[in-house]
């Protein structure tokens, strides 16, 4: 038997209570919300978002951690993925994601390759 989960999780976060922040500025948590976390995870280990330009060290090993673990939540939910105001895609931008959208090679050769016969029509 699996053991019960301690602490409540995000249950209790909102954005008037200034503990997300909303999607027009770049949505995930805030320094209160970290904190108000923490206090209900005992031993929790999370912090905010890794915002600088170009980051050494621990915190360029998070923001890469963050990004590839983002880069499959938007090949899970592409709808999210699609929509340029969505948390996800508001989160990565706000941690300087490099890629907002990650196509598949095999995607990329066959809109190529529709665009080829596209302009061989057109000739």
């Amino acid at each position: 038997m699996a053991a019960k989960r301690k602490g409540k999780g995000m249950k209790g976060m909102t954005i008037g209570g200034g503990d997300k922040r909303p999607t027009k500025s770049g949505a995930g948590l805030t320094a209160k919300g970290v904190a108000k976390y923490r206090r209900q995870n005992p031993g929790s280990k999370l912090k905010t978002a890794v915002t600088e330009k170009s980051p050494t060290g621990k915190n360029a090993k998070r923001r890469k951690s963050f990004c590839a673990r983002s880069a499959g939540q938007m090949k899970k939910f592409p709808k999210a993925a699609k929509n340029p105001n969505s948390r996800l895609r508001q989160a990565r931008k706000r941690w300087r994601c490099k890629w907002q959208f990650l196509v598949p090679v095999f995607q990329c050769r066959l809109v190529v390759d529709l665009w080829r016969k596209k302009m061989l029509r057109k000739n």
